[in-house]
């Protein structure tokens, strides 16, 4: 059975009914250097201009590739994952991937080890398996199937925030504007006694 988290995944990337404010693409950069942003097209003439001017003054703001992210400092935050006593590792076999995607897996796996995000690993005791998530615009997210994982660690009590208290606190504004963490799972740095602990494999 697929993984419910993959398929709340896949339902994120398609387009939604319920957006009546439609986007369009923009670059803020160069023709040979293009920078691509979607803004909404609801916005007057005078609003797009002023939004679009301060996109372009800001772009170094903005991550484009790995090697626009800046590096956190392990010594201000690192990620752990502490196991339960009682779980021994596990070793998932290795799924076929859609050979349709196969190139796009390869090149995303290849981009990642440039950029120094994953290593190879001769012999891990904890083993998952590559999960493809296709995206609208033809791209693909790469996610791993980290549920044997997940249950032999234990869980933080994180409260989620009150979705009125969130709701109250729109009162007042007409215009609300979102940013997205490029490549966000990589931006902090997990400790180096616990990569071992995310090992995956691919046909390669």
């Amino acid at each position: 059975a697929e993984c419910p988290e993959f398929i709340q995944m896949r339902k994120q990337d398609q387009p939604s009914p319920l957006i009546n404010d439609p986007i369009e693409e923009i670059n803020i950069g160069t023709e040979e250097s293009p920078k691509i942003l979607q803004i909404g097209t609801s916005l007057s003439a005078e609003e797009r201009k002023v939004l679009i001017d301060f996109l372009k003054k800001h772009q170094e703001a903005f991550a484009w590739t790995y090697e626009d992210m800046p590096r956190l400092d392990t010594k201000l935050v690192e990620h752990r994952l502490p196991l339960k006593p009682e779980c021994k590792p596990i070793k998932q076999k290795l799924r076929k991937l859609d050979p349709r995607l196969e190139g796009q897996v390869k090149e995303g796996l290849e981009d990642l080890l440039k950029a120094g995000f994953i290593r190879t690993i001769d012999y891990p005791e904890w083993l998952a398996n590559i999960v493809v998530v296709p995206k609208k615009n033809g791209k693909i997210r790469l996610c791993i199937d980290f549920r044997d994982l997940n249950k032999a660690t234990p869980k933080d009590d994180y409260p989620l925030p009150n979705i009125d208290l969130l709701v109250d606190s729109t009162a007042g504004h007409a215009m609300f504007s979102f940013m997205d963490g490029y490549s966000g799972y990589n931006q902090i740095k997990l400790a180096a006694q616990d990569q071992a602990k995310t090992s995956f494999t691919t046909p390669w």
